[in-house]
C-alpha cells in the first residue's frame, strides 16, 4: 500500500515537487501507509528505500559501533543511525529529508529538532540497488557542507570515502577504499 502511495506521489510533475512539511503532513496523517519508515524524501519526490534485511541491519549496527569506539574520547560527539537529517536551515520548505544509516554528530538529544549540517561531523550510508540515489545524497550533503561521506556499495563490495565538500554537490577527494 505505502509503495503505491509513494509511486502515484512520485509520478507528480516536479512543479508539484513535495515539501519536507507537506512529506511529514503525509505521514503524520497515515497517507503512506504502514512502512514510512522506508521512504524518503529526496528532491521533493518521494523515494522507497530498500527494506533492510539482516546484513544491512548488520553493517548499520557494526559501523556505528565502530564509529562509537572512534569517538569515546569526544563526550561532544554521538553516533546515530536511521535518524533524519534537516539538510537545510529552511529545512521545512525544502524538498529533502535523507536519513543516512549513521550519523556522527554533535552531542544533543534531538528529540524536537533533527540534526543540523554543521552539527555532522561525519555519516554513512549503506546501499545494496540503488546507488544513484546514495549518489544524489552525497551531492546534496557537499551543498550542506557535511564534512565527510562514506559510501558503502555491498553488491559491488566498495567503499568510497569523499571529504573536502565543495559548492554544486562535488568533493575535494573522492577516494575508492
Amino acid at each position: 500500500m505505502a509503495d503505491a502511495a509513494v509511486a502515484e506521489l512520485a509520478e507528480q510533475p516536479s512543479a508539484q515537487a513535495l515539501t519536507r512539511r507537506k512529506f511529514r503532513e503525509l505521514i503524520a496523517a497515515g497517507c503512506l501507509g504502514p512502512g514510512d519508515q522506508h521512504i524518503t524524501l529526496i528532491a521533493g519526490e518521494p523515494q522507497v528505500v530498500q527494506q533492510e534485511d539482516p546484513e544491512h541491519a548488520f553493517l548499520v549496527r557494526h559501523l556505528t559501533r565502530l564509529l562509537l569506539r572512534l569517538i569515546a574520547d569526544r563526550p561532544d560527539l554521538d553516533a546515530h543511525y536511521e535518524l533524519a537529517l534537516a539538510v537545510t536551515s529552511l529545512d521545512e520548505e525544502e524538498g529533502w529529508e535523507p536519513v543516512p544509516d549513521v550519523m556522527v554528530v554533535a552531542a544533543g538529544p534531538y528529540r524536537t529538532e533533527y540534526p543540523r549540517p554543521h552539527e555532522v561531523h561525519r555519516l554513512a550510508e549503506v546501499g545494496y540497488s540503488q546507488p544513484a540515489l546514495d549518489i544524489a545524497k552525497a551531492a546534496r550533503y557537499a551543498e550542506a557542507s557535511i564534512p565527510a561521506v562514506l559510501l558503502v556499495n555491498v553488491p559491488e563490495h566498495t567503499i568510497s570515502l569523499m571529504t573536502g565538500p565543495r559548492e554544486g554537490g562535488t568533493w575535494d577527494i573522492l577516494d575508492p577504499a
